[in-house]
Parts: structure tokens; sequence; C-alpha cells
């Protein structure tokens, strides 16, 4: 999560940077420039999304569950 973090740190800023400095990019250029670094802002935003989602729940929890289940079955 921390290098995803990082990349986003990174790539947003950027891509905000080339957005408002398209005046010297071509047709093309310009349009891939936009696309390739749009993608570097995409893809790490929804890998952390996604891991955010599916990430468990902290071992202290699943202790204390586990703690109280071997309690009640005495």
């Amino acid at each position: 999560m921390v290098a995803l973090l990082a990349c986003l740190a990174f790539s947003g800023p950027h891509l905000v940077f080339h957005l408002g400095h398209l005046h010297g990019a071509g047709g093309l250029a310009g349009t891939a420039l936009v696309v390739v670094l749009t993608g570097w802002v995409i893809l790490p935003l929804t890998l952390l999304i996604l891991a955010l989602r599916s990430s468990p729940a902290p071992a202290v929890h699943r202790q204390n569950a586990d703690t109280f289940d071997r309690a009640s079955l005495r």
C-alpha cells in the first residue's frame, strides 16, 4: 500500500503539471501523453481501492473472537 501511495503522490501532480503545459505537444503526442499519465494515476488508485476492500480484519479482532468462542464453549 505504501508503494501505491508513493506512486500516486508522484503521478497525480505530474499529470496536473503536464495538463497545464500541453501547448508544446502536438495532437497525437499530447493525446498519448495525457492517456499514459492518466493511466499512471488510475492504475495505482484502482489497486489501492481493491487492496483496502479485500484487507482482512486486524489480527487483534480475530484473536478476541477466538478467545470469546473458546470461552463460550466451556
